[in-house]
């Protein structure tokens, strides 16, 4: 005879390894996050460290819970890199010590990212989870780039990257209604 809950269990274990596969395929993406915040640091400090570690276990979790938060995670990934990109053009154009003008740009490009990336990502951001997930992300992802150039300029760029993530699902959502 066939043990039809023996099959069941090993069916479910097989699907859930399967899905930890795929969600661990994007972790990769979060080492990008780690080289950039320790060279904007300095040194691989610990707050970059453990801002990496916390930025991975994130991204694979959202992506092993379901789609949509997945999708979240990507665009989220997408939305942090602007504002640490602008890190590298800012102190390349005004020198490493000008951390009040990365400050001042990384959250002008923080607020347009989040918001124009969001609003591209409308249609696989379907539901609250998943815009929650872009936003939780971009905000992880601020905190490896800016771990470098202290906790205030961080928590700043995070909150406007937070601010132009909102925007855009407002603006998705006004869209969608009419």
């Amino acid at each position: 005879m066939v043990d039809l809950d023996l099959l069941a269990r090993r069916a479910r274990r097989v699907s859930e390894v399967a899905r930890l596969r795929v969600a661990t395929r994007m972790a990769p993406a979060a080492l990008v996050f780690t080289i950039a915040g320790a060279v904007i640091a300095g040194a691989l400090t610990p707050r970059v460290v453990i801002a990496s570690a916390v930025l991975m276990a994130l991204v694979v979790v959202l992506r092993w819970r379901s789609r949509t938060a997945g999708n979240g995670a990507t665009a989220g990934l997408i939305a942090g890199a602007a504002p640490i990109a602008t890190v590298f053009v800012v102190r390349a154009l005004c020198g490493p010590d000008s951390i009040g003008e990365c400050g001042v740009y990384c959250s002008a490009i923080g607020f347009a990212a989040g918001a124009i990336v969001t609003a591209l990502h409308a249609k696989s951001l379907r539901s609250n989870s998943g815009w929650l997930a872009a936003a939780v992300t971009a905000v992880a992802a601020i905190a490896v780039g800016c771990a470098g150039l202290g906790l205030g300029v961080a928590v700043a760029v995070g909150t406007v990257l937070l601010a132009g993530v909102f925007a855009g699902w407002g603006v998705s959502r006004a869209l969608a209604a009419s």
